[in-house]
């Protein structure tokens, strides 16, 4: 019987221009691991994805977020999912531009922020489940 090649998906999406964005990753977690880790710049061997988790936003300083979903995940949860780490991820970029969320301009670009990762994702990609 064949083995069932590892699948993974990349995202690219632009917060309000290319300046800003966040790296979407939905699939295999051993892939998306490997991937962040070059991207970051660390020893394949970091594990940024644990296995308890569905989903996980990982950020380094001076380099956009990344964001891993389980891409065995349902719709709803793959949606859940998504929307959860989208705000970790884009609260780094506020952090990064000294932004504060509590302000209308901050809570403004949050809110705007996860609809765009939320849209841009679910355009792209259908839930395997």
């Amino acid at each position: 019987m064949k083995k069932e090649a590892k699948k993974l998906k990349i995202i690219d999406v632009p917060i309000l221009n290319d300046t800003y964005k966040v790296y979407v990753y939905i699939g295999d977690r051993e892939l998306a691991n490997k991937k962040i880790c070059e991207y970051v710049g660390e020893d394949n061997g970091k594990e940024f994805l644990n296995l308890d988790n569905r989903g996980k936003s990982v950020h380094k300083w001076g380099l956009h977020p990344c964001i891993w979903i389980d891409g065995d995940l349902n719709y709803k949860d793959g949606i859940g999912t998504l929307s959860h780490e989208a705000i970790h991820s884009v609260s780094a970029i506020m952090e990064y531009l000294a932004m504060d969320m509590r302000d209308l301009s901050g809570n403004e670009f949050l809110a705007h922020s996860v609809g765009a990762i939320v849209r841009k994702t679910l355009q792209n990609f259908k839930f395997i489940n």
